[in-house]
């Protein structure tokens, strides 16, 4: 069998033409850690990383057959039952992404047999100003039987304006700097 599970539409990657006309933020975050816990057994808490888990099966052979608004629905109401400290209100706004985790089988000709969708990874990462935050957010796995896994850590996030000690730099100036330290420490240009 060859399990796996990959964005179904592509993963969005930037390019340099894509930011041109970015607008870089002139702002900081302030996190504040939100007190999560779960109510379900089976809990792994990462005290370095703040990410709490819950692992309440294993990912199985059954094919699944879920609309969008159904493994959506489901992770919603895990949360709403399951966890402490953040509920689907919150969440719920966020865009969601959902992968499928699909098996198929591979036969001793190394032909490979159709593949069959058993589970579903919904993630909601916790967004600012519609940018991500990174390492953040809830995610779900469910399968045949249900919600199978489940990890979150999230933060509620304040701007706070940024006052600039030192004056901006242009494009060739902070390509000297970089040159310069990489120089300066034998890695090649």
């Amino acid at each position: 069998m060859r399990f796996s599970a990959a964005k179904p539409n592509g993963a969005t990657e930037l390019t340099s033409a894509d930011m041109a006309d970015m607008e870089v933020p002139n702002y900081m975050l302030k996190g504040s850690l939100k007190d999560i816990s779960f109510l379900s057994g089976n809990v792994i808490a990462d005290v370095d990383d703040a990410k709490i888990s819950a692992v309440m099966g294993e990912i199985g052979d059954t094919p699944v057959y879920m609309t969008s608004e159904e493994v959506k629905r489901s992770g919603l109401k895990w949360l709403d039952t399951n966890v402490k400290g953040l509920s689907s209100s919150t969440v719920e706004n966020y865009e969601v992404e959902i992968t499928p985790i699909v098996m198929s089988e591979i036969y001793d000709d190394d032909t490979e047999g159709a593949e069959q969708k058993i589970a579903y990874v919904a993630n909601y990462p916790n967004r600012f100003d519609g940018i991500c935050i990174s390492g953040e957010g809830y995610d779900v796995v469910i399968g045949s039987e249900g919600v199978i896994a489940a990890n979150v850590k999230w933060s509620d996030l304040e701007k706070i304006e940024y006052t600039a000690k030192e004056s901006p730099v242009t494009y060739e100036q902070a390509k000297q700097l970089v040159e310069r330290e990489l120089g300066a420490r034998n890695i090649p240009v």
